[in-house]
């Protein structure tokens, strides 16, 4: 597959340089330079927030009811990306229509952080969204630099954070996304999943599941934190911003941002981000959206890219079929299609990633069930089915997790002779020693005292033993 580079850097304050690098077999790869001024650009950009805000300006995309919009045709977008297309290749036009119409490449965009929100996903080489043919990837110049990458990046499970600011409006969108994603990765048994949601959702609780984290996924509303840096909104009104992430040291392989204008302009004009901070420490892609996105159109979405992904298929690739499936040809008028920016390698994908610890998932698959369920939305479940056992004068900043697996699902579990929930579960506890028992008919019962510390999640793992006849 042939690689087609283009780099674009600002060169003055209102002037970009715009570098295309074609592979020639057999000699020095060929480059060519033009300058592009920068309101331009913007103007461009301009446009096609325009486009966005009219395709969804229907009440139904913008209360986050997922039916939908009151949208236009796409064809402002495809304007916009003609002159996006003409902008930037004006005297390479021809060329790289000629290498698109050969097929059998992949684009890299190389950017400035200041430029990284430019919509490429829209080019259009005026017979087609580039997008919808062929994978496109970001790599951004940025002052968070890059960390080494880490052989056991990524673990072996999906985390799942699912709106931490517990915001009503959208919450039966987010129980549908989450559900969906549980189910599809459940199916697919490589993956052990973890699933936070609401209040339950916590920087201590992230940072101590990160290191054993593949894939993580994350649903709600995008935030800015106290420097004016982008960030994911947690309850409460707290953040949860790039200074999170600067102790990790094994990184997620994946991170996919389920939220609103993400990757915007504002975004990247704004101190360093989450998706910097990732990649940073050796995350190999961030998927985020450059727009505001439809409820349902952003699950299908996600859902559309995880399939392809366990399928063998490459990030790029995965998001490309993503694409086409949200887009029907190209011909929706709903943009959400064209929302989702790659940042990172679009030939990178989870079959390149730690082939040894995904030798050691297969070997222990049948110790464990693949999935833990953290405490359900503290508005609609009672603490005592959330698993939680505080007491009336313990604060959050004394109480530990406790993730519980079984082999077989669905084992009763007794949290100190109390009963708290099925496993798989993730409960909330006071931060000592306690006694887990899981009791399931047709098998021993199975004991062990876990001691939960303030911060790191302890994770039980029981195989249950099935009562001889």
């Amino acid at each position: 597959m042939k690689r087609v580079e283009i780099e674009i850097i600002p060169v003055s304050g209102d002037r970009v340089s715009v570098s295309v690098v074609y592979d020639v077999p057999g000699s020095a790869p060929m480059i060519r330079r033009r300058q592009v001024e920068r309101p331009v650009l913007d103007g461009i950009c301009e446009a096609v927030d325009e486009a966005v805000r009219r395709a969804t300006a229907g009440p139904a995309h913008a209360a986050g009811t997922g039916e939908e919009p009151e949208a236009e045709p796409s064809g402002d977008l495809a304007a916009a990306g003609r002159a996006l297309f003409e902008a930037l290749f004006r005297d390479q036009c021809d060329r790289l229509r000629s290498e698109i119409r050969r097929g059998d490449i992949y684009f890299i965009f190389k950017v400035d952080r200041s430029l990284a929100y430019l919509p490429f996903e829209i080019l259009h080489d005026g017979e087609k969204f580039i997008s919808l043919h062929f994978a496109l990837g970001r790599v951004v110049y940025s002052e968070a630099g890059r960390g080494a990458a880490d052989a056991e990046a990524g673990g072996d499970r999906v985390l799942i954070l699912g709106d931490p600011s517990d915001d009503p409006v959208i919450r039966d969108d987010v129980e549908r996304e989450v559900d969906s994603l549980r189910d599809l990765f459940r199916k697919d048994g490589r993956y052990g999943i973890t699933i936070a949601m609401g209040p339950e959702v916590g920087e201590g609780m992230i940072l101590s599941l990160l290191p054993e984290t593949a894939l993580l996924h994350f649903t709600g509303h995008g935030a800015t934190g106290p420097d004016g840096s982008p960030g994911l909104e947690l309850h409460g009104g707290g953040v949860l911003s790039a200074g999170l992430f600067e102790g990790v040291g094994r990184p997620p392989v994946a991170a996919f941002f389920n939220t609103c204008s993400t990757a915007s302009h504002a975004a990247w004009r704004s101190p360093l981000g989450i998706m910097e901070a990732l990649i940073s420490r050796g995350t190999r892609a961030c998927i985020a959206p450059l727009w505001d996105v439809a409820s349902r159109a952003a699950t299908s979405a996600a859902l559309a890219f995880y399939e392809r992904l366990l399928e063998g298929d490459t990030f790029g690739e995965a998001l490309r079929g993503a694409r086409v499936a949200l887009s029907k040809g190209g011909e929706s008028g709903d943009p959400t299609w064209a929302a989702y920016a790659l940042y990172g390698d679009p030939l990178a994908g989870l079959a390149t990633v730690a082939p040894a610890r995904r030798g050691r998932r297969r070997a222990r698959a049948g110790l464990r069930i693949g999935v833990a369920v953290l405490a359900a939305l503290a508005l609609i479940l009672a603490p005592r089915e959330a698993g939680r056992r505080m007491t009336g004068t313990t604060s959050r900043a004394e109480v530990g997790y406790v993730i519980v697996e079984s082999e077989p699902a669905d084992a009763r579990i007794l949290l100190d002779g109390e009963e708290a929930g099925l496993t798989p579960a993730a409960l909330e506890i006071d931060v000592g020693e306690h006694q887990v028992t899981l009791v399931k008919k047709g098998y021993r019962r199975w004991q062990a005292t876990v001691d939960v510390k303030k911060g790191p999640t302890a994770v039980v793992r029981a195989v249950l033993q099935e009562i001889e006849e």
